[in-house]
């Protein structure tokens, strides 16, 4: 998690210290890197909202499931998946293009959940 931040505030550090140092650089690049640097935040925010909204969808699944169980939503998942015409399995990318999870991804993730709640259970 540490590694995320820490590389999220990279281009800030770089771009300050571009700006320290920018009167001894050629102003192309200078520029150079200071768009290289945005570009790196820019993306680094976009994937944590990315990566949030999935964590989020994948903790809605959990609660539906503890409400009516785990092998319902998973059922529900593949119903879905069927009339919508979602593939069940999709290439690893599917999920940062697609606010939402892949189907394969939500119900291994209720399967993972089901586990340890039955372990927590028979404790």
């Amino acid at each position: 998690m540490l590694k995320g931040y820490a590389l999220s505030i990279l281009p800030v550090v770089l771009i300050t210290i571009l700006l320290r140092i920018g009167d001894r650089l050629p102003e192309a690049i200078l520029t150079i890197c200071v768009v290289i640097s945005f570009v790196v935040l820019v993306g680094g925010v976009l994937y944590r909202l990315v990566k949030f909204n999935l964590k989020c969808e994948l903790e809605a699944d959990e609660f539906a499931a503890e409400l009516v169980g785990a092998d319902a939503m998973i059922r529900a998942l593949k119903k879905i998946s069927k009339h919508d015409e979602i593939p069940v399995k999709t290439p690893k990318w599917f999920n940062v293009i697609y606010s939402h999870p892949s189907i394969e991804e939500r119900i291994k993730n209720l399967r993972i959940s089901q586990a340890k709640n039955e372990k927590a259970q028979n404790m």
